[in-house]
């Protein structure tokens, strides 16, 4: 058999070379780009969802909205999925996030607040705005008009967005 064209690939995530301020800026927390499926989670370059590409960070009635699993397990938090009751639960230490799709209600520690948009889904995912589950587990959020978010310790400089821009 001819074998010129049995190809094999393995995916493996690639490491990106941010600068060190740019790194440092990110720490331990997530970068995306609104309409793209490509993210940077600990200085590697990953999908934000292997399994459908589809599935990105998007604008919906002016409110950026996130894959919450992606998003939160890339944070170190835990998500269950209800499917009785579309429900979605985070926790990450003694925080505890809970919410129903299509709800405009989420509930962060046993207090109740309302969200701008719904919990939602797309392409078999759930969606949530980005700020309110990113405050919920106590992270800041930094963007710019060109869609570029990060999701951290501490606000990013223009200088990480300008370099994200150009590696993500």
């Amino acid at each position: 058999p001819d074998d010129r064209f049995n190809f094999r690939f393995t995916q493996k995530p690639a490491q990106i070379n941010l600068s060190s301020p740019t790194a440092e800026n990110i720490g331990g927390g997530v970068a995306m780009i609104v309409n793209r499926n490509q993210a940077v989670v600990e200085n590697k370059l990953t999908k934000v969802d292997s399994d459908n590409t589809n599935v990105t960070p998007f604008v919906h009635e002016g409110r950026t909205v996130v894959p919450v699993r992606f998003l939160a397990e890339s944070l170190g938090a835990k998500v269950s999925w209800n499917e009785e009751k579309q429900e979605v639960s985070i926790e990450k230490g003694s925080d505890t996030v809970n919410l129903a799709i299509g709800s405009k209600q989420i509930e962060v520690n046993g207090v109740v607040s309302e969200l701008d948009v719904p919990a939602m889904t797309a392409y078999d995912r759930t969606f949530l705005p980005l700020r309110a589950i990113a405050e919920a587990l106590g992270q800041k959020v930094s963007w710019d008009d060109r869609g570029i978010i990060v999701i951290g310790q501490q606000e990013a400089a223009q200088a990480t967005m300008d370099e994200l821009w150009l590696n993500v």
